[in-house]
């Protein structure tokens, strides 16, 4: 007959058993921006509130969409910023699950690439809702450059619109 498991022992193998199977625990860590603790990997619940990197995003097509009204700008400068945002979004998404699955991720200069070329906005909802390069301090920095010299870009554009065309 075998002895039954003491108190340290028993208390583990219940502690196990009660644990779903494939599920990672959250660990806590602290965010480097604000100092305040967060738990990575945890996903939004439904009904959370949209990023504010989501609705500037979304705040700026709007505005772009108004400008192509109103100002009688080629319909086509939305066009480019809209499929570039969803093309820079799906890159976003595929290097998320390749980094999750341990697959051949996609280059940062392709990403970089994306945002420079217009698509900036969707690049930077994806890395809100995905939270996929958000504490890479060096490519926030060179993603937030390609931001600025597009929109400068556009500035130059909008200005000279006339004497390019």
């Amino acid at each position: 007959m075998s002895a039954m498991p003491s108190g340290p022992v028993r208390r583990m193998k219940r502690e196990l058993a009660a644990k779903p199977v494939g599920v990672r625990p959250v660990k806590p860590t602290t965010s480097r921006l604000a100092g305040k603790p967060v738990q990575r990997g945890k996903q939004a619940r439904p009904g959370a509130a949209v990023p504010v990197a989501t609705l500037c995003a979304a705040g700026f097509l709007l505005a772009l969409a108004l400008a192509v009204m109103y100002y009688h700008l080629s319909p086509r400068l939305l066009w480019l910023y809209g499929g570039a945002s969803v093309v820079a979004a799906i890159l976003y998404a595929r290097d998320k699950h390749a980094a999750i699955a341990g697959r051949r991720r996609i280059p940062e200069n392709t990403l970089h690439l994306a945002a420079l070329i217009g698509g900036w906005p969707g690049a930077l909802a994806a890395q809100s809702q995905l939270r996929h390069k958000t504490l890479k301090h060096g490519f926030r920095i060179i993603f937030w450059l390609t931001v600025l010299l597009n929109c400068a870009a556009l500035a130059v554009f909008l200005i000279y619109k006339d004497t390019i065309a």
